[in-house]
């Protein structure tokens, strides 16, 4: 049967005249596989990335729960390094998954350091094939793809690698 997004898409199309409803549905047909193939697959990574998320924020008192943000429709969490607590003022390390955007047409996951007067000279190195993001904002990227073609462990394995040092490589840019 159809997704429910796969049914959205044909009523929001043109509706075909009698003559040409055959022609008109097999070609939604295959729009649609391709539609819901994308949708089960940004699906899986949310999915993923929540639980990811909450391994790690399960790892260290601080964290703010995990969400979903608005604003860019990314699954994040945040963790102050104040003594208040207060992650909107001071430093802070926001973590998250987005769906792909400007920067990145294609999932990844990112960990930003707030609270730096200037972009470090020098980042300190990442694993698992990430990097770090310099254009319009500063963060460590692990894209889709390098998590997909991860040479050696698990997919898993190489996400908390990632997370857990890129956390780590924040806290020391932050706390210098």
């Amino acid at each position: 049967g159809f997704s429910h997004f796969g049914v959205l898409d044909v009523l929001s199309s043109t509706t075909p005249r009698p003559s040409d409803r055959k022609p008109h549905w097999a070609r939604h047909l295959a729009d649609l596989a391709t539609k819901a193939g994308e949708k089960s697959g940004l699906a899986r990574w949310f999915a993923n990335g929540n639980l990811v998320l909450r391994e790690l924020t399960s790892s260290d008192r601080g964290w703010a729960e995990v969400r979903c943000w608005p604003h860019h429709f990314d699954l994040g969490t945040v963790i102050s390094l104040e003594s208040s607590g207060d992650a909107s003022s001071g430093r802070s390390i926001g973590v998250g998954l987005s769906p792909g955007d400007t920067s990145y047409s294609e999932p990844y996951l990112y960990v930003n350091p707030y609270g730096l007067t200037d972009q470090p000279a020098n980042q300190p190195p990442l694993e698992s094939g990430a990097h770090w993001h310099t254009d319009g904002w500063f963060g460590a990227v692990l894209t889709a793809t390098a998590i997909v073609v991860n040479p050696g462990g698990t997919q898993e394995s190489a996400v908390l690698s990632f997370l857990h040092g890129a956390v780590d490589a924040a806290r020391n840019l932050l706390t210098e």
